[in-house]
């Protein structure tokens, strides 16, 4: 079993854990989920082609697919920080609740007008996205 398809079950497996009475739906936007968190580990990228690149069991036709897949996913209105990322960052905060936290606080313009505030854990040296706002 490769790297690849070793973290996208494991991935698959936890988060069906933080949400165990998933089902129809909201099971297949968790699959989704597995797959984009193992295609940015994998790449160390974010851009939708790379990911997908990564995903196990992947050809070049099904590349396109699934970046359209991402796409949709991404900008899908049911999908929140609350309903999908909260649960999974909650874990991860708990996993860490034994060794010191060192957060870094940016806001940074974006757009016309607009503005983001990002808060990040530093973890092993690097920072790992907790919110943003």
């Amino acid at each position: 079993m490769g790297d690849n398809l070793r973290r996208y079950c494991a991935l698959n497996d936890k988060l069906l854990q933080l949400f165990p009475n998933a089902a129809g739906r909201q099971k297949h936007y968790l699959l989704v989920l597995a797959a984009l968190i193992s295609g940015i580990v994998g790449s160390r990228h974010s851009h939708l082609p790379i990911i997908a690149a990564k995903i196990p069991g992947q050809d070049k036709n099904k590349r396109e697919s699934r970046v359209k897949q991402y796409t949709r996913w991404l900008q899908n209105e049911r999908i929140g920080p609350q309903a999908y990322f909260a649960p999974f960052a909650r874990e991860w905060l708990s996993a860490l609740a034994a060794t010191p936290l060192t957060l870094i606080i940016d806001g940074s313009q974006v757009g016309r007008g607009g503005m983001a505030l990002v808060i990040a854990v530093v973890y092993k040296g690097r920072p790992s996205l907790l919110a943003g706002l």
